[in-house]
């Protein structure tokens, strides 16, 4: 299979804006190693350098393959929501996530406490007025059991 930059360019996807903007900020007597490593690791005032940017895309995407646990997840996607890069592909792999776990919670709540889910007998994770988490099984909307995440 061919590498990401020889498909781009058999799609016609190219560094286009990217370029630009390099020409646009140097002159060609200017563009070293050096420099370029200092313009992608330079910061600005409340913005990240470009390389950080990147590079925490990456972290947030493993963090996100390791957790868990559902409050991680929803802590994660404040950070992604911060992201230029990847931004929805990361949502969307936290938002799958943590409907797979709330799943399994409920499932495994309904098991300890010998529920059988139906349609008049559903679960799910609720955030009450406290402001907690809670495994909650309702039958006919009326509470069955629950217990604090």
């Amino acid at each position: 299979m061919p590498g990401r930059h020889k498909l781009r360019r058999e799609r016609g996807e190219d560094y286009a804006p990217l370029f630009h903007r390099i020409e646009e900020a140097f002159a060609p007597e200017e563009l070293t190693a050096q420099t370029l490593k200092d313009y992608i690791n330079a910061r600005t005032p409340n913005m990240e350098s470009l390389s950080e940017q990147l590079s925490q895309t990456s972290i947030i995407s493993s963090s996100i393959e390791e957790s868990e646990d559902i409050k991680e997840l929803r802590g994660l996607k404040k950070e992604v929501r911060k992201l230029d890069i990847h931004r929805e592909t990361l949502i969307g792999r936290i938002d799958e996530k943590i409907i797979a776990l709330s799943i399994t919670l409920v499932e495994d709540f309904a098991e300890e406490k010998d529920v059988e889910l139906t349609e008049k007998v559903i679960g799910n994770i609720e955030i009450w007025k406290d402001e907690k988490e809670y495994v909650v099984i309702r039958k006919n909307g009326s509470f069955k059991t629950w217990r604090k995440l």
